[in-house]
């Protein structure tokens, strides 16, 4: 009996001092966005083909594809900042009354193409749409040197979160130790804010005489990080 005294007393004492060593936490969410001019559009279109058969539509679509890359490369478009996705293929029907007949094939294929001076968005819009059966699907801002701007949101998130921290410390009489853990939620998440809405049919160079008929501004892009991170506090 004595022995089974003992023990319990060294395992509360052990639990008593395990949970000192720890000592309180808080926790609290940092966040922080970085505002950048974008300095870098994506543009993205997709041709169309169709036909009687699969191999049909694949060399139409495939020859439609060269074509609107050669072009591209004559308006200064670099081979590097043209990607180009997967096939895609489909039946083609119509419908006969309530029944479906099939007939023939359609296909498509999505290209990416990186523009990073907006100046030739015209000319790669009309060398694009030139070769038939195609759509401009999107224009999108991006900036070359996100992963910066990344690290850069992160950095100031944590200042957030060792601030917000300090505030609650104080307010409660106690101060703010170590860092006792961070989690990520969030982070790099990037968004465009335009000033106006972009349509792809109304954008033009700025060298474009139709350009008098449009406005284009392309805002900011917010690159935002929030951590969640737990502090050790002290007397």
């Amino acid at each position: 009996m004595t022995r089974l005294f003992v023990l319990l007393a060294l395992i509360i004492l052990s639990s008593n001092a395990h949970a000192q060593d720890q000592g309180s936490l808080i926790s609290v969410e940092g966040r922080a966005t970085i505002r950048v001019a974008p300095d870098l559009f994506v543009l993205s279109y997709t041709v169309f083909a169709e036909a009687m058969t699969a191999s049909e539509v694949r060399k139409i679509i495939e020859a439609r594809v060269s074509d609107s890359v050669v072009r591209l490369l004559e308006v200064g478009i670099l081979k590097d900042a043209i990607s180009s996705y997967e096939l895609g293929m489909e039946r083609g029907y119509y419908y006969e009354g309530d029944t479906r007949r099939y007939k023939g094939f359609s296909g498509y294929r999505n290209i990416e193409v990186e523009i990073k001076d907006l100046s030739k968005y015209s000319a790669v819009y009309k060398a694009i749409t030139s070769i038939g059966n195609t759509i401009v699907d999107d224009v999108g801002p991006s900036v070359t040197e996100m992963g910066e701007y990344h690290s850069q949101a992160i950095l100031q998130a944590a200042e957030n979160a060792k601030h917000k921290a300090a505030v609650m410390a104080e307010a409660l009489g106690v101060k703010v130790g170590k860092s006792n853990g961070i989690r990520e939620s969030n982070v790099g998440s990037v968004r465009g804010s335009f000033i106006k809405e972009i349509s792809v049919m109304a954008l033009k160079s700025a060298s474009d005489p139709e350009a008098r008929f449009y406005e284009f501004h392309t805002g900011t892009i917010e690159v935002e990080a929030k951590l969640f991170v737990d502090f050790e506090l002290v007397q």
